[in-house]
């Protein structure tokens, strides 16, 4: 599964958390949460609210944790274009990887093998 959508939303929120008020940042952490890829210490990072904060908000049981920089956004949503059209460009997975995003979490996030991308990621 490919998770364009929720990474596009994240990078939305990291780039405009400041000029939002508390309860939109709330809202936004919320709807972060629900997508189910995002760890509550990733959703804190993205809206800038204290973890104990995004931690009562969102309730999880599964491990969808990974490492992941939100400066990694911009390029992780090209990864996640570049694999939806079946291409792949060692450049780019290479920068997403070198930005703070494992490949553990770039796979989960584009659906692509996580061998796959770190072969790719190592070619560039």
């Amino acid at each position: 599964m490919n998770y364009l959508t929720a990474v596009q939303h994240a990078q939305r929120v990291y780039v405009n958390h400041l000029a939002y008020g508390r309860e939109a940042l709330v809202n936004e952490a919320v709807a972060l949460g629900e997508w189910g890829v995002w760890s509550k210490r990733q959703v804190a990072a993205f809206t800038g609210l204290r973890p104990a904060l995004v931690n009562d908000l969102i309730t999880k049981k599964d491990r969808t944790g990974g490492k992941f920089n939100p400066a990694a956004l911009p390029a992780v949503v090209a990864v996640c274009r570049m694999v939806a059209r079946d291409e792949m460009d060692a450049t780019l997975i290479s920068a997403a990887l070198r930005s703070g995003c494992s490949s553990v979490m770039l796979s989960r996030l584009t659906g692509a093998p996580q061998s796959t991308l770190s072969r790719w990621g190592r070619k560039a």
